[in-house]
């Protein structure tokens, strides 16, 4: 289950790189360069310090460096005008790059008609 996302990639004709957590922009560049387009897939929560909320959460379901990684890659991505897909933390993380927010606080909510809200959770 966990090569499902590179599989289809494989799949559609592409080659799958894993690329390092870094902070290094100069790296950052050349990856962009390098790959042709990108895929974001899930993950972690994105920290709601990234988009300016102040509100206690909990740290567990979030992963700082892959935040400092992504949001200056997708922002460089952007920038290339490259092809980018995203999924789940994926979409989210883009969301926070373009200067959007989210909802940290999911099981409050009340679904619209016919709709459900879903949490990632230990079973």
């Amino acid at each position: 289950m966990a090569s499902c996302f590179p599989d289809v990639i494989i799949d559609a004709g592409g080659t799958p790189i894993l690329l390092p957590l870094t902070d290094n922009e100069e790296a950052m560049d050349e990856l962009v360069e390098l790959c042709d387009d990108f895929a974001l897939q899930g993950g972690p929560d994105v920290d709601p310090a990234r988009f300016g909320d102040t509100t206690p959460y909990d740290k567990a379901p979030l992963c700082p460096e892959r935040d400092a990684f992504e949001l200056p890659l997708v922002q460089k991505i952007l920038a290339t005008d490259k092809p980018l897909f995203t999924t789940c933390r994926g979409t989210q993380l883009l969301n926070v790059a373009l200067g959007g927010t989210l909802c940290m606080d999911v099981p409050s909510r009340t679904p619209r008609p016919g709709m459900q809200l879903w949490r990632h959770t230990e079973l």
